[in-house]
């Protein structure tokens, strides 16, 4: 080899060594960015399982509270409507069991004249409707 040869050919490998030195420090930066890139999206997801434990246990929280709110509102409206059957047939009882020469007219009529009705509420008229004039009227 002449000598230069022998430098063009130095300079080339030198070349190729440093663009190989350089690829290689990319590569570590690309793998180390991607490394910490891996380790954030880990971390969320580890978040996010949490988060969705949480939420699921207090979903099923409420769940049992709604579910026992219906029972306990299904249990009250039936013992109301036992109670309205009941006093309705005590109400029924009593009044079959009055005397039927008693009523309301001969408490009136025995105690003087009857007192004078009472006013009735009458509603107010709705106000007029308004009128307007109109151009495109025939």
């Amino acid at each position: 080899m002449t000598k230069t040869a022998l430098r063009v050919y130095t300079v080339v490998a030198a070349l190729v060594c440093a663009l190989a030195v350089a690829y290689a420090l990319q590569q570590e930066r690309l793998t180390a960015a991607s490394r910490s890139q891996m380790v954030a999206w880990q971390t969320l997801a580890k978040q996010m399982v949490a988060h969705d434990k949480a939420v699921t246990r207090e979903a099923k929280l409420l769940t049992v509270r709604y579910n026992a709110l219906v029972r306990d509102t299904g249990r009250s409206q039936r013992k109301l409507i036992a109670a309205l059957r009941q006093a309705r047939s005590a109400a029924l009882h009593s009044a079959s069991a009055a005397p039927a020469s008693v009523s309301a007219y001969t408490t009136v009529a025995s105690s003087g004249p009857a007192p004078a009705p009472a006013p009735v509420p009458v509603a107010a008229p709705a106000p007029a409707a308004p009128t307007t004039t109109s151009s495109a009227h025939p």
